[in-house]
């Protein structure tokens, strides 16, 4: 563990140094983080100036729902997005041979060895987010709701690693993983919506077959202490576990298809 610690900071080290090479797209970056957090609360703000609510939630309840999406989401791109997009391309291009070489997990190397630390830092607009979402509240969470909180947002994170690599891990089979990942960017959009706005089936589907209302709608239930029973905690950190398991089968099933560059 202890050598992947070490790894890890290498790669975050090495990282930032190429990032500050191109400040003035690291700006960028950072501001197109900020423009598409803002144009997401401003369309509920549309909608909350024609009713008093969603579904049960509040408009400044929304707002700390989608802080907390906001954070999972900087994360995600900040420390997986760049990296999983690639394994079709080294799949394709047999370039998966100098990870399998290594000495250290290939998952691992795959997952990990970029970090966009421009997203990284964006991650600061979804805590923003969710602070004034809770000052407009007025609510104060106890330090076991924001314990939970946290415990319940590196699921959410969790979860959409696992979901993303598993998506990609079927070009070891289809060479390509375009189709389903497009359909995991319209996963997305059910994140991004209180969990009671759907019908019964639709949340059933949402919840246990594909985990989207989990992600960021059970981090926002448990931070303002909103009807979160026990059950969907343990559904939640339970089907991340699953998740994570099956990213990691998905990968070693891949392996035995794999065409090194010298076959």
């Amino acid at each position: 563990m202890t050598r992947y610690l070490r790894l890890w900071y290498a790669f975050f080290a090495n990282c930032l140094v190429r990032d500050m090479q191109f400040r003035t797209n690291f700006i960028l970056r950072i501001g197109m983080a900020f423009t598409w957090y803002v144009s997401n609360i401003l369309f509920f703000d549309v909608i909350y100036l024609h009713v008093p609510g969603i579904a049960g939630w509040s408009r400044y309840e929304v707002v700390i729902l989608l802080g907390g999406y906001y954070i999972i989401d900087a994360l995600n791109v900040g420390l997986f997005v760049n990296n999983v997009f690639k394994l079709p391309q080294y799949v394709n291009r047999g370039e998966l041979d100098f990870m399998l070489l290594k000495p250290v997990s290939a998952q691992f190397l795959v997952s990990v060895r970029y970090v966009d630390w421009s997203s990284v830092v964006a991650m600061l607009g979804g805590i923003a987010t969710v602070a004034w979402g809770l000052m407009q509240l007025g609510v104060t969470p106890s330090f076991f709701d924001v314990g939970l909180y946290v415990v319940l947002l590196v699921c959410g994170l969790v979860l959409v690693y696992a979901m993303n690599f598993i998506y990609q891990c079927t070009s070891f089979w289809f060479l390509t993983s375009a189709g389903l990942e497009n359909g995991f960017w319209m996963v997305e959009h059910f994140i991004m919506k209180p969990d009671t706005i759907y019908p019964r089936f639709m949340k059933i589907l949402l919840t246990y077959v594909i985990p989207a209302t989990v992600i960021a709608a059970v981090p926002a239930r448990a931070l303002l202490d909103k009807a979160l029973a026990p059950e969907m905690i343990a559904w939640t950190i339970g089907v991340t576990m699953l998740l994570l398991w099956l990213s990691h089968v998905a990968f070693k099933r891949g392996l035995r298809r794999y065409e090194s560059a010298s076959s």
